[in-house]
């Protein structure tokens, strides 16, 4: 004959820990193996800027700029490298106009094209020489050198320094 175990406040936090460990480990593996649809969205491309899509690949054979700045997320200054993204926004029709810069984690984030020039933001796709995951912002992470604008500007620059960059519109 089984006998059933008498309710344990205890034994049902120690299952919910297990469980909650389990599901973790697996968003964290559905997340590095990026599945090739998401919403209905192709995930073969890191970024998708208007209609074009761009892998990790098509980004670092881009000329890429390389500047240090601090951060307010670091204790350190950090080395970041990317491609230019007005260089992208020129490709695409949309270097004159406002942008809207969307994360993976819903977030977004209007950027007006007089914050944008040749030599920043970068689209940055690597920190200190390699590559960065979710946990560390990326893959990708619009970045400014930050160290060169006054606290004011920093705030705003800081709004819209879209971590986990995955598509980039035009306003209108």
């Amino acid at each position: 004959m089984h006998v059933k175990a008498p309710f344990s406040p205890v034994g049902l936090l120690e299952g919910l820990t297990r469980a909650r460990r389990i599901v973790g480990a697996l968003c964290v593996a559905c997340l590095t193996m990026l599945p090739v649809q998401l919403f209905g969205q192709d995930l073969e491309y890191a970024l998708v800027v208007g209609e074009t899509g761009y892998s990790l690949a098509d980004l670092e054979r881009r000329p890429q700029i390389t500047f240090t700045t601090l951060t307010i997320f670091e204790d350190e200054a950090l080395v970041f490298s990317g491609p230019s993204l007005r260089g992208l926004l020129v490709e695409n029709g949309l270097a004159d106009e406002a942008i809207v810069a969307h994360g993976l984690d819903g977030y977004a984030a209007v950027v007006p094209p007089e914050l944008v020039n040749d030599n920043y933001p970068i689209i940055a796709t690597r920190i200190n020489g390699k590559r960065f995951g979710p946990r560390r912002k990326g893959p990708l992470w619009i970045v400014f050198p930050f160290d060169r604008f006054t606290p004011l500007q920093n705030a705003q620059l800081y709004n819209v320094s879209v971590w986990q960059l995955q598509r980039i519109d035009g306003e209108g």
